[in-house]
């Protein structure tokens, strides 16, 4: 079969997609090829499973001169989509080589913040619209820890601002990924081994909340986005990510 012919093979299924059940002749009068070049390349497709072309059974019955006559319905014949067409006109599926396509996805940055970036933003540091923006690029992630000192914020118009940027960030809540008795929330916390979060705390009892979520976003692979330069350091050495909101608003631009 020419090339040139088997390119209108994509525009036959899409003309099949919008128009069920066509007969030969019928869609003879829609295609740009006619004829035999038309019939050879149904035929194909018909082979590589992209269309369904059935005919109806042609009766055979005893004429009154004894013989037999064959009642041929050719014009009746039904022309469909099949699955694997239906997949090439979604784009889903090679046409040439029959094929299923590789649809590469876009690996997004998955991104927690700490609990004192909510409150730089909520004081107008960082625009929430430049991070709307970027949704196709990142994924955000919260734990019960930001949302309870979300909640605890003393100061009503910041706890209103505070609760409004959480709704138009939507990020995806998870758990911490070990529990620590009068902090961790039942069910929202893993009980981990805790080893990354003990080196973390080094002794330091006010780092704890801090510590679950650098742990966190060490095992999740995580970029953690923080303004104390500790917790950044620490994250940073035990082979996680973690970046300043200076550095992280950098990489938005």
């Amino acid at each position: 079969m020419k090339s040139e012919t088997l390119i209108y093979g994509i525009e036959l299924l899409v003309i099949l997609d919008e128009n069920e059940n066509l007969s030969f002749r019928d869609l003879e009068k829609i295609s740009k090829i006619k004829g035999e070049e038309l019939r050879e390349l149904l035929k194909y497709l018909k082979q590589k499973d992209f269309i369904i072309w059935k005919f109806p059974i042609s009766i055979i019955s005893l004429g009154s001169d004894g013989g037999f006559v064959g009642n041929d319905k050719r014009d009746d014949d039904k022309i469909k989509l099949a699955p694997k067409g239906m997949e090439v006109v979604l784009d889903k599926r090679d046409y040439f080589i029959g094929g299923e396509k590789v649809i590469e996805e876009k690996v997004k940055i998955k991104v927690i913040f700490d609990s004192n970036i909510y409150d730089l933003i909520a004081d107008g540091f960082l625009d929430i619209n430049s991070l709307l923006g970027k949704k196709e690029e990142f994924e955000f992630y919260i734990t019960h820890i930001q949302i309870d000192e979300i909640n605890k914020c003393s100061d009503e118009e910041k706890r209103a601002r505070l609760f409004l940027f959480k709704s138009k960030l939507s990020p995806i809540v998870i758990p911490t990924e070990s529990v620590i008795c009068g902090i961790s929330r039942y069910g929202e916390a893993k009980y981990g081994g805790g080893q990354i979060i003990k080196e973390i705390i080094k002794g330091n009892l006010k780092h704890t909340k801090d510590a679950l979520v650098g742990e966190t976003a060490i095992k999740n692979n995580f970029l953690l986005v923080t303004e104390d330069n500790q917790l950044k350091n620490k994250v940073n050495s035990f082979n996680g990510r973690a970046v300043s909101l200076e550095e992280f608003k950098e990489s938005l631009k």
